[in-house]
């Protein structure tokens, strides 16, 4: 077994996971294995015996990073050579397990277009086209403010992963972030590609904000990046001056309602229709507060 495609489910996916199952299903590659974990989600089975794929189930329930953690440790441990993300409430292009197998067998990270789709999308959008062209190679400048490979339109070589993601915070909630920035540090060549496509599903349960800019969701966004340059200053030096800003940025915000109030205005203000990950999330000296 070479390649593993995995995923989490979880309680309130199963509107969307037979849409996800359908196009595993239909890939022009099918030579893959399904790795699943099952974080509580009822009847799991019904889903998967509606669709002709090779799946393994583990069961588990603890919280998101380390599911992840002992996911990858799962798949690496029965033998995958190469390993494709994707999100349980999104689904795939067809030729996205085949173009990241030829992709990967040059590159150590693949970072695939995502498509914007939802109730607030008559058609697809592309969400990262504008800012990468083919075959883009991604680097950590690219990754210092903002992110761009989500556990759901990336796919990696198991030898390229960093053993630093074993001190990742299980509580953390940037994991891609956290985990790819460090693959890149250690040396892994990450290429960006519109060649195949991931339908990225917006809706209010998203981890990561696209569109919708609440007090709520961008001061959980400070907490991200503050959260994120704390860890990687383990690590990386580069880090320490934005680990200083954010930390600071953060205990002024929580201290002063006027000026949290200002900043998200400004947040809002400033911020694009679509961009990175977490890049609306600025200092106070880059909003001109």
């Amino acid at each position: 077994m070479d390649t593993a495609v995995f995923s989490v489910v979880y309680t309130g996916v199963e509107l969307f996971l037979p849409e996800l199952l359908r196009s595993l299903s239909d890939q022009t590659d099918n030579d893959f294995t399904l790795f699943l974990i099952n974080d509580g989600m009822a009847d799991l089975e019904k889903h998967l015996e509606k669709v002709d794929l090779d799946v393994e189930v583990l069961e588990k329930s603890v919280p998101a990073a380390e599911l992840r953690k002992i996911g990858i440790e799962w798949i690496i441990s029965k033998g995958a050579k190469k390993i494709i993300f994707v999100d349980a409430d999104d689904h795939v292009a067809n030729n996205r397990v085949e173009v990241t197998k030829e992709m990967l067998d040059e590159y150590d990270i693949i970072v695939n277009e995502l498509m914007l789709i939802g109730e607030s999308y008559s058609k697809p959008v592309t969400m990262f086209g504008k800012f990468f062209e083919e075959r883009k190679e991604i680097s950590t400048d690219d990754m210092m403010t903002g992110n761009c490979m989500g556990l759901t339109n990336t796919a990696i070589r198991a030898e390229s992963i960093s053993r630093d993601i074993e001190s990742v915070p299980n509580n953390i909630i940037a994991f891609d972030w956290a985990l790819f920035a460090m693959c890149i540090h250690a040396g892994a060549r990450a290429v960006f590609t519109k060649e195949t496509q991931t339908y990225y599903r917006q809706h209010n349960n998203n981890t990561a904000f696209i569109q919708c800019f609440s007090e709520q969701q961008i001061m959980r966004g400070v907490k991200v990046k503050r959260d994120h340059y704390k860890l990687m200053t383990k690590f990386y030096k580069e880090y320490d001056s934005y680990a200083e800003e954010f930390e600071n940025l953060l205990s002024q915000l929580q201290g002063n309602n006027g000026l949290k109030q200002e900043y998200c205005e400004a947040v809002r203000h400033q911020g694009q229709s679509i961009s990175l990950w977490w890049e609306p999330i600025k200092s106070l000296e880059e909003l001109g507060i």
